[in-house]
């Protein structure tokens, strides 16, 4: 199964979830790279905290991103990407959408007992202010479409490398982080 954005949005949405796809996704990531495994079952808890009852499409669908994400975090070919908006998407909801990715991810850190992103290893640090950064902007204006969608790019690129870059760093003393999906 391949898990999209749209799918996932929907299901999030009409379960009255804690978070959308992006925001999610970047949550999960967040704590893939603190802790290199999670626990699948209180992902999903918290995801779904606000949602009186989940169908079970919603919990698979769920368990299919926690998988995938964990797979492509741990891909040798950086078959990591943030669950966004595609490009039929009006930009201004791509932005909005990176942005809220972008805090789930500095949350998720958080929520895995990262308190300081200071006392990170290498780049991380200065990762992780580029990404708060990206986390506040609601969107931007180059005044040309097509500068606008390069910039946009760029910045999915960035977040893309920032991810694999922290779970590398995070992970990089961690045994046997992240080799197994849960089912």
């Amino acid at each position: 199964m391949t898990i999209d954005y749209e799918t996932l949005e929907r299901g999030l949405m009409q379960a009255d979830a804690s978070y959308g796809a992006a925001e999610c996704q970047g949550l999960l990531t967040g704590i893939l790279c603190a802790q290199g495994q999670a626990g699948l079952a209180a992902f999903i808890d918290g995801t779904l905290a606000a949602a009186g009852h989940a169908p079970q499409d919603l919990r698979s669908l769920l368990t299919e991103l926690f998988n995938t994400t964990l797979r492509m975090l741990n891909d040798p070919q950086c078959g990591y990407y943030p669950l966004l908006p595609g490009d039929e998407a009006p930009l201004a909801l791509r932005v909005q959408m990176l942005g809220e990715w972008s805090q789930g991810l500095i949350m998720g850190l958080r929520q895995a007992g990262i308190s300081t992103f200071d006392a990170l290893p290498g780049d991380c640090p200065e990762l992780l202010e580029d990404v708060a950064e990206i986390a506040g902007a609601e969107a931007f204006s180059l005044e040309d479409p097509e500068e606008d969608e390069k910039a946009y790019t760029e910045l999915v690129e960035f977040v893309h490398a920032a991810a694999m870059l922290l779970y590398e760093e995070l992970q990089a003393g961690a045994p046997d982080a992240g080799e197994s999906t849960v089912h």
